[in-house]
């Protein structure tokens, strides 16, 4: 528990600086060994929380509140004030991140390389 409320604030603190983050189940922040991959979000269902709202207390409920495979990551990002906690998979090819954004019904799918949201 100790090392998920470590990671909860980093999480919070990187979200809220930085725009959103990934994070692995090795702790691994901004996936740096996939930093020329694709995460693709809708795994799960995303909670959205408003920033004002957002804290290490909605982290480790959304957590703990999820069965966690290998291959999942915890990716949070800010869009119009409002912040969103989603469980992605990380794909090396962009064709095949694209195809599962669409099977899932994603608006996105974000690419680490560019540092940017690419449409469905």
């Amino acid at each position: 528990m100790h090392r998920l409320i470590e990671d909860a604030q980093k999480i919070v603190g990187r979200t809220l600086l930085e725009g959103g983050v990934t994070w692995g189940a090795n702790g691994e922040y901004g996936c740096k060994i996939y930093e020329n991959g694709y995460a693709v979000g809708g795994v799960a269902d995303c909670r959205v929380i408003g920033v004002e709202r957002f804290s290490m207390g909605s982290v480790i409920e959304f957590v703990l509140n999820r069965e966690w495979t290998v291959g999942d990551f915890l990716g949070t990002w800010i869009e119009e004030n409002m912040v969103y906690l989603d469980v992605s998979n990380i794909f090396s090819h962009e064709t095949r991140a694209h195809e599962v954004a669409r099977e899932r019904g994603e608006k996105e799918y974000y690419d680490f390389e560019n540092g940017v949201g690419v449409r469905v």
